[in-house]
């Protein structure tokens, strides 16, 4: 047999299917479903971490001012109990009591503005300005003033608040009023001392810079420039190293940086002028010169006019070879946008021009502008390259070159193998490949797949998270299928088009937006309220659109179509593919137009020139592109259809171009698709395996599912991605479409000829093969397996961030709500508080400890009931209301609901009078119980339980056992631990004399002993919500399976129990 396996590679699922080459069987099928890899999570990750080092930092500054203070005997018990801002004004200006100067010292080094060393740009929320325009803004009301100055005119002025982006100064400011109040104080309390002001003024000045990331030689860790290697020796390393990828030939080098000048040459002579054959000759060295020289080093962007012009030809020259836009298929060469930035800054600032010369001085700022992102680390390092000028040059070049922003991104080659070929590229047409294995240098990097077994992931390729994952879980696949049945005659793969889930519901948002207006045209023009109401055939749907983009002409003819023709009689109308399908392999509304039936007969299976050549059409070719160019001008049709309009080419008889089309419309190029056909064919290559592989457009299964009558129900099941596997696989090995070319199958599987529309008989049709697969996929769906990824994985968020208070009512303990800010509410979200008080007034803290605070609350309510927001009204015309006349009530606290399941964290705040506990705790499996009756029981093990002890989480057993015990658990002795069901394991369990299978997903409600599954084929739907929350206590032979990732099952009835989770 040969055997071909097809993979649909999407964002969060790999579909599988193999068939055999020879006789269009179906041999085994399959879906392996997993959960997307956003990076969200590890964005989450990261700024916790970054948020609990600040903190720490933050509370060791404070201890250390409270040291420092303490060291001269000033009352650091007094430290807020006075106000900071009016003692940090009194202390500029007059005399202050110890108590009043330490409350200002320690609001200082508690609040000490921002450096700015930093060329990132910010995210900017609604009205705020960035933080160099306020620091700007500010600095301006620094002139004649201090910081607290300032913030006590924003106190005493009620609209303006404190705690916001307006209130941002430099770090210097502070120093400076910080020096202000010694120089004063010190003239009153001999304590304060030089040495004590020098130390004091470190507090505020020193901060660790962001680029030396966590961490020290004292203090080494994982995540910073100091860390313990596999040996047990400290290793230092820079942070933009640590992060930066190793050269593909050279392992020891760094890749250089993407937009310096030697790389965009490198990709400029690879990439683009070594590709290029006009009239069939390949550019000469000194071809290649003169536009380096004339174009890219004078700042300009090389085109194909230019380079024809110089070559001295027409524009209707024979040019293949080069890059194409995707969106306008304009031809692309590489910009130098770094170099050109260089070139700005050196012509703007009047510098040394031979700077532009000197192509390695070029890289080394390049690097420097990539890498490092402080000013004061670029002037270092930009100083050092520049020893060969005076100094007045130097300090010019570098404030020249260090505020530049553009720098960003590493190429995939080093330095030194981009020198090692460069020369070879600029003599000699061949590409970096081929010099690349003429050196050995191709050889030697692939000698370390020879010595694997079973092919791995290429953990250098630039992926996104979540096409990391996928590639991940499709390499599985494929060996274990190589495993199962042997070496593969093919692998054919399609992917996602879209990058991740969010992007996937942006575009089908923008879909169902276009689909809209245009729904909307055609109704007004129809005179319907809807075009549902004229229960319109998909292709008269399809016809309306091209309709619409051909100005309601017929392509071909000219003449004008009537749009109620298209209704009422459609037979007089054809949707016609410009190029033959089976040569173009172009499905897409690209390659099809709306003509007049009776056009479509006479041009055939020719191209429009072809046919306009022929003699049967009514007018010239001249006439149509004239008004095909116009179609496009007006933008009614896209680049591509116009290219395929006005093709002239004979595409029958020519095989090179028929490649040139299945390279364009068949074959997926995307970098990450290439990424995973390079690992594939890399390894097969290397193992002398004689397996191709072969990557095909995502819009071929749509085209082949539409043509075979396979609809794709999306919601009903996860089979629609290993049916998509098979299609794939047939794609790639079968030429499918030339049997769909002659004939069509109904939904019955029925093979009717398109010419005639006769039912077929098996034997009248060429190839049996081909109606085989299609027979045999119609009803494969109830074969196919599913595996479903299974997340064992210990360090996970072990609940939700937010921090809730508890107090006792009634001999139970509740949480605690709160509403803050309730004067910036808008109209929505006040609503709730609003009801809450209607209906529940004893809910709120306030009415039992401020009754006359919460009867105004009440007032205010009601009097101000006309209002958007109540509390709003009130403060426009009263300002804040005032508890004791002193303390605005910004905040309203009330008992939200009984305390449940959670995770009391009270230890970590020593002051607290109440507990403090964080919900939503999360459960990294459930552990199941039975006793002798086969009555079942479980207990959900929460990531919390677990503490880190090397390489592995440890169980908490004394909490284990004491949840055991609790009355909603109740496990006694008499139960017996069974197994342990993780996220997406499978299970099936009887109830109700009924048989059922379900993925577990999580410890739904572990005081009403439910759990959450879902189905193994497909999700719930949302009215199924009920389905899908089970109580395991109604179960009946439950019985765990371990899957493989072809969707195996291997059934557990028991296992032992564990303490312990694996990093």
């Amino acid at each position: 047999m040969k055997l071909v396996l097809g993979l649909d590679i999407g964002i969060s699922s790999v579909g599988w299917g193999i068939l055999d080459e020879n006789t269009g069987n179906i041999v085994d099928a399959g879906v392996r479903l997993f959960e997307e890899a956003t990076r969200n999570a590890n964005e989450d990750r990261r700024k916790f971490r970054g948020s609990r080092r600040l903190k720490r930092r933050r509370i060791h500054r404070l201890e250390r001012a409270r040291q420092l203070m303490d060291s001269i005997n000033f009352p650091v018990s007094a430290i807020g109990q006075e106000d900071p801002y009016l003692s940090r004004y009194n202390a500029i200006f007059g005399t202050v009591s110890k108590e009043q100067l330490v409350c200002a010292l320690y609001h200082l080094v508690k609040r000490r503005g921002t450096t700015l060393d930093s060329l990132e740009e910010e995210k900017l929320n609604g009205n705020e300005l960035s933080t160099k325009e306020q620091l700007s803004r500010n600095k301006k009301l620094l002139e004649n003033k201090y910081i607290c100055e300032i913030q006590l005119d924003r106190l005493a002025n009620k609209n303006e608040k404190m705690r916001n982006h307006e209130n941002r100064f430099r770090t210097s400011d502070y120093v400076k009023e910080a020096r202000a109040i010694l120089n004063k104080q010190k003239q009153v309390y001999p304590e304060i001392t030089e040495e004590f002001i020098k130390n004091y003024i470190e507090l505020i000045e020193q901060r660790r810079q962001y680029f030396e990331g966590p961490g020290s030689r004292k203090s080494p860790t994982p995540y910073g420039s100091f860390f313990i290697d596999s040996e047990g020796k400290l290793q230092e390393i820079s942070m933009i190293n640590k992060m930066r990828g190793k050269c593909t030939y050279f392992s020891d080098q760094y890749r250089i940086a993407k937009m310096s000048f030697t790389a965009d040459l490198f990709n400029l002579l690879s990439g683009d002028l070594n590709k290029l054959l006009i009239n069939g000759e390949y550019l000469t060295y000194e071809d290649k010169v003169y536009l380096v020289e004339n174009f890219v080093k004078k700042g300009k962007n090389i085109t194909l006019p230019q380079i024809l012009k110089y070559k001295g030809l027409s524009d209707d020259a024979d040019v293949t070879g080069y890059r194409q836009d995707l969106k306008t298929g304009k031809p692309l060469f590489t910009e130098f946008k770094g170099y050109k930035a260089l070139l700005k800054v050196v012509i703007d600032h009047k510098l040394p021009e031979e700077i532009l010369d000197n192509y390695d001085l070029l890289d080394e700022i390049v690097e420097i502008l990539t890498a490092e992102k402080s000013y004061q680390r670029r002037e270092e390092q930009l100083q050092k390259i520049f020893i060969n000028y005076d100094e007045e040059t130097v300090s010019k070049m570098v404030d020249a070159f260090k505020e530049n922003t553009i720098f960003s991104g590493y190429h995939a080659l080093s330095k030194k193998a981009i020198t090692s070929i460069i020369e070879e590229l600029w003599h000699s047409n061949k590409n970096q490949m081929q010099l690349f294995s003429e050196l050995g240098l191709e050889q030697l990097r692939l000698s370390s797949v020879k010595e694997q077994k079973q092919i791995t992931f290429d953990d250098d390729a630039i992926l996104s998270t979540v096409a990391k994952r996928a590639h991940r879980e499709a390499i599985k696949i494929v060996n274990e299928v190589r495993n199962k049945y042997g070496e593969l005659s093919a692998v054919v793969v399609e992917t996602a088009r879209e990058k991740n889930s969010e992007e996937k519901r942006k575009q089908y948002t923008d879909f169902q937006k276009k689909e809209g207006n245009f729904e909307k045209e055609m109704s007004k023009l129809l005179g319907v309220a809807s075009l549902a109401d004229l229960h319109l055939k998909s292709k008269q749907r399809l016809a309306l659109k091209l309709w619409h983009s051909q100005d309601g002409k017929c392509i071909y003819s000219g003449k004008s179509i009537s749009v109620h023709d298209i209704v009422t009689d459609h037979s007089l109308f054809e949707v016609d593919h410009i190029l033959p399908i089976s040569l173009s392999f172009d499905d897409s509304q690209s390659n099809k137009v709306l003509c007049y039936y009776s056009e479509n007969q006479n041009k055939g299976q020719k191209t429009p020139f072809q046919y306009f050549l022929s003699g049967k059409s009514s007018r010239t070719f001249e006439q149509f592109k004239v008004e095909v160019l116009n179609l496009y001008k007006s933008r009614k049709i896209t680049n591509k259809k116009k290219e395929y309009l006005l093709e002239l080419r004979d595409i029958q008889n020519n095989e090179e171009l028929q490649k040139e089309f299945i390279n364009r419309n068949l074959v997926d190029t995307q970098y990450a698709m290439r990424s995973f056909s390079m690992t594939l064919r890399t390894f097969f290559k290397e193992h002398n395996i004689n397996t191709n592989v072969i990557s095909i457009r995502g819009s071929f299964t749509a085209a082949l599912r539409r043509r075979a009558r396979l609809n794709k129900d999306r919601d009903e099941s996860h089979a629609h991605h290993a049916i998509d596997a098979l299609i794939v696989a047939a794609i790639g090995r079968m030429p499918i479409f030339e049997f769909f070319k002659e004939f069509r199958m109904n939904e019955l599987g029925v093979i009717v000829d398109k010419e005639t529309c006769e039912i077929l008989e098996e034997d009248q049709f060429f190839e049996g093969k081909y109606i085989n697969f299609i027979r045999s996929l119609m009803n494969y769906e109830s074969k196919i397996k599913y595996s479903h990824k299974v997340d064992r994985k210990a360090n996970r968020s072990m609940s939700n961030q937010t921090l809730y208070g508890t107090r006792k009512k009634d001999n139970e303990i509740y949480c605690l709500g709160k509403v803050s800010n309730i004067y910036q509410l808008n109209k929505n979200t006040v609503a709730p508080l609003l009801k809450r008080l209607e209906k529940k007034p004893d809910d709120f803290l306030m009415a039992k400890y401020n009754p006359d605070i919460f009867s105004l609350i009440q007032k205010i309510v009601k009097e101000y009931s006309s209002a958007d927001n109540p509390f709003k009204a009130y403060y426009e015309e009263h300002g804040y209301i005032m508890k004791d006349g002193k303390v605005p009530v910004k905040t309203l606290r009330y008992y939200d609901s009984k305390l449940g399941v959670h995770m009391n964290i009270t230890e970590h705040y020593p002051n607290a009078k109440n507990e403090v506990v964080v919900l939503s705790v999360k459960s990294v499996r459930i552990d199941l119980y039975k006793n002798k009756e086969g009555k079942y029981k479980y207990l959900g093990v929460p990531y919390h339980w677990f503490k880190q002890q090397g390489n592995y989480y440890i169980l908490d057993i004394n909490k284990y056992n004491e949840e055991k015990r609790q009355p909603h658990k109740n496990i006694d002795d008499s139960y017996e631990f069974q197994f342990s069901l993780y996220k997406n394991d499978l299970f099936s369990y009887e109830k109700d004399g009924e048989y059922h299978e379900r993925i577990f997903r999580g410890d739904n409600n572990p005081r009403q002993n439910k759990i959450e599954v879902e189905y193994v084929y497909r999700k719930k739907q949302q009215k199924e919500r009920a389905q899908g929350l089970l109580a395991p206590s109604t179960f009946k032979n439950v019985i765990k399976y371990n899957t493989d990732v072809l969707g195996n099952k291997y059934k557990i009835s028991k296992e032992d129990f564990k303490s312990y989770l694996q990093l």
